[in-house]
């Protein structure tokens, strides 16, 4: 050791040893490395020989002298034990092996890793192998890409949950798409009609704002009809100044529930030319906005108000709330996603939306369209009532396509083959009794006479025809020969031959 070094290390250790307060007993420190600083300052101070400090610290003169070496060397850090040049590498184990075990651990249903380690083991001591250690074998295990384990353990959809690739799309304007879809409040209400039940939400929001189109509260699980309602309410202009949105969507997004895959909306979307687009079979993915939307609902308005069954608030009042909340908070708080507040977007987008022409129309477009119905004698048979009209009695026999609306019955929409609208048919038994008698054998005697007269006319026009056809037709000079009539003699007696 040169003197310049030896003079360093000394200064280094006696300054550290005293700064830690060295006494100099025998010291039992956890740290050995502090320990050994310790002793090693007494021997360059030049207190204490090499002999001495080992026999203080319980080692071999050798690792003393290897001490001195390693502070000579590298200073206070050569005191400290070395670390493991394949700490947190796995140790050598065989490709195979490794293969083995990870195809072992991949097997469905999930394995525990001791049947693994004994499968492992099994093998190897018949192929005359090094077994592997349990703790091994569990490392392996463990290591095993996580998309490997969850595909094989788990299920495809699992798999497609937490690592498929998500494509999400965002409209570059108003009314470019909708989503649409029913969510279950827990809050109890009752309706006008005394019902009890839990109240469903159909929302429609628009994908460029996040502005909520039109809703739809009701007790009892939905169906298409509240849709349409909803859809009545997005499309068309709102009695409340501060909720300044409407138009007809390009696009409405929507799950594949039997509603909103009713043969309804999709004539309703088809008369107001809406392209339709559904989520995946079986993958639903992309209606996240609409259930960011829910979950809102949820935690901002559903928790304040959730009751108990035997004390339901009624469906009106909750409609007054619920309203009141989507315009004060909802539509004028700050979204997260899109950084301002929903109705602020949407008027940023500066939509000039396309309406239908008049709010009759659009009713006439939401009407649910019900199959050919043929008019009987007592007039149309649909829901187990009669319908009829002074123009459908000159039709009797004939079939008809109808519309109606399922909140009114009392009249349907008759429509000719054409798709042209024949008359509003209202209930038979008021038109019968409307008429009278005479008034109804009067109808039934003009109708006879007007068919008589078609009758006629067809008929005339047949028999000139046919008349003009035999004119037309040569003569012919020679008389036709009557045909041979068969005569045949009867028996009188049963011995009689016949002839």
């Amino acid at each position: 050791m040169s003197f310049l070094s030896q003079e360093t290390s000394v200064a280094k250790l006696v300054t550290f040893a005293y700064r830690t307060g060295m006494s100099n007993q025998k010291l039992d420190s956890a740290d050995s490395a502090l320990a050994m600083s310790k002793l090693l300052a007494r021997y360059f101070a030049g207190e204490a020989t090499v002999s001495e400090i080992a026999r203080e610290a319980d080692v071999s003169t050798r690792t003393v002298w290897r001490k001195i070496k390693a502070v000579d060397n590298t200073g206070l850090e050569g005191l400290h034990r070395a670390k493991r040049s394949d700490k947190g590498r796995r140790r050598k184990l065989d490709p195979e092996i490794q293969e083995v075990i990870e195809g072992l651990f991949l097997k469905t249903p999930k394995p525990s890793v001791t049947w693994v380690w004994e499968q492992v083991a099994a093998a190897c001591e018949k192929n005359r192998i090094k077994v592997p250690s349990y703790s091994l074998v569990a490392e392996v295990c463990r290591q095993i890409d996580r998309r490997l384990k969850v595909l094989a353990h788990d299920s495809e959809a699992a798999y497609e949950k937490e690592f498929d690739q998500i494509l999400r799309r965002q409209a570059k304007r108003p009314n470019e798409m909708w989503q649409a879809d029913h969510k279950e409040l827990d809050i109890w209400a009752i309706d006008e009609f005394g019902r009890v039940g839990k109240v469903w939400l159909t929302a429609i929001t628009d994908d460029f704002s996040r502005v909520v189109m039109g809703y739809y509260l009701g007790v009892g699980a939905a169906n298409s009809m509240r849709i349409a309602l909803a859809m009545r309410q997005a499309i068309w202009k709102k009695d409340d100044a501060r909720w300044a949105v409407c138009g007809i969507p390009e696009v409405l997004y929507t799950d594949r529930g039997r509603d909103f895959k009713s043969t309804h909306i999709e004539q309703v979307c088809l008369d107001l030319k809406i392209k339709v687009v559904r989520t995946r079979r079986r993958k639903p993915r992309g209606r996240g906005k609409i259930e960011r939307f829910f979950k809102t609902v949820d935690q901002r308005f559903t928790k304040k108000r959730i009751n108990e069954k035997s004390k339901p608030v009624g469906l009106s009042e909750l409609e007054k709330q619920f309203h009141e909340w989507l315009m004060t908070e909802y539509h004028e708080k700050k979204h997260r996603e899109i950084r301002t507040a929903p109705l602020a977007r949407w008027q940023q987008g500066k939509c000039l939306p396309r309406l239908p022409d008049s709010l009759d129309a659009l009713d006439l477009m939401l009407h649910k369209v019900g199959r050919p119905r043929k008019m009987w004698q007592d007039g149309i048979r649909f829901k187990n009532r009669r319908y009829s009209d002074l123009l459908l009695i000159q039709s009797i026999g004939e079939e008809f396509t109808i519309r109606y609306d399922p909140r009114d019955l009392s009249t349907i929409l008759i429509y000719e083959d054409e798709g042209k609208l024949l008359c509003r048919a209202g209930s038979a038994d008021v038109l019968e009794s409307e008429m009278g008698t005479s008034e109804v054998m009067a109808n039934n005697a003009r109708v006879k006479r007007e068919l008589k007269k078609q009758i006629k006319q067809r008929t005339t026009k047949a028999s000139a025809y046919v008349q003009e056809e035999e004119a037309s037709k040569p003569v012919s000079t020679t008389e036709a020969k009557p045909p041979a009539v068969l005569q045949i003699k009867l028996r009188k007696h049963f011995h009689e031959k016949r002839i």
